[in-house]
């Protein structure tokens, strides 16, 4: 691969610091795109977040921390030059619905070229639960805008964004917030006591218990 993320991405070093987990995350996802990568998620807790290259062959490896009991993630050890040659498909397993809706949707909103309708079925695809119903989003998509939806489709598989072909359930959200509180509350019961961090959570799983 030409390049590294020592050269396109200084931000990425041992010792760096990110004010949260999501922030890491998609400073990760970002550098992906840029150096033409993808990645596989080894360790991914409340504590831990550890990447490998998808080429199982590449030394690309990335293991970040928590800080204490703060919200801050360090970056403890990072091998930064790849041995792959990178992507050779389109689209980029590590594109999410919360990227999209944070790093790309801004964008999008941003572009007077784009029309407001372009964002408005977008989103009508993504919550689709059946393929006659995503299939018109993505053609009212392109009635708008003839380029929309093969840039869409090449850079973000539908199974990283689309209702209709996520492959786990999604109980009709389509944001993370849900999963964003639960952690909260857990990262917050399992700095208790081992006793104390139990009846929490039995009093949480059953909240009419007295």
């Amino acid at each position: 691969m030409q390049g590294s993320l020592e050269h396109q991405s200084p931000q990425f070093a041992v010792n760096t610091t990110f004010e949260s987990f999501s922030a890491l995350k998609l400073a990760c996802i970002r550098a992906a795109l840029l150096d033409i990568y993808e990645f596989d998620p080894v360790k991914v807790d409340s504590g831990q977040y550890t990447l490998k290259c998808k080429d199982k062959e590449c030394s690309w490896y990335l293991h970040a921390t928590s800080v204490g009991e703060t919200d801050t993630w360090k970056i403890r050890t990072l091998i930064q030059q790849h041995t792959c040659h990178g992507l050779i498909h389109d689209g980029h397993c590590n594109i999410d619905e919360e990227f999209i809706s944070i790093e790309i949707l801004p964008q999008v909103r941003s572009n007077s070229s784009v029309k407001p309708d372009v964002i408005k079925f977008l989103w009508r695809a993504a919550s689709a639960t059946t393929q006659p119903i995503f299939d018109k989003a993505l053609a009212d998509m392109a009635t708008i805008d003839p380029k929309s939806v093969p840039w869409l489709l090449s850079h973000a598989n539908p199974e990283h964004w689309a209702e209709l072909y996520f492959p786990g359930c999604r109980y009709g959200h389509l944001t993370s917030n849900i999963a964003e509180s639960l952690n909260s509350w857990i990262l917050e019961v399992c700095k208790k006591p081992i006793l104390a961090m139990f009846e929490s959570m039995y009093e949480y799983s059953d909240p009419n218990q007295t």
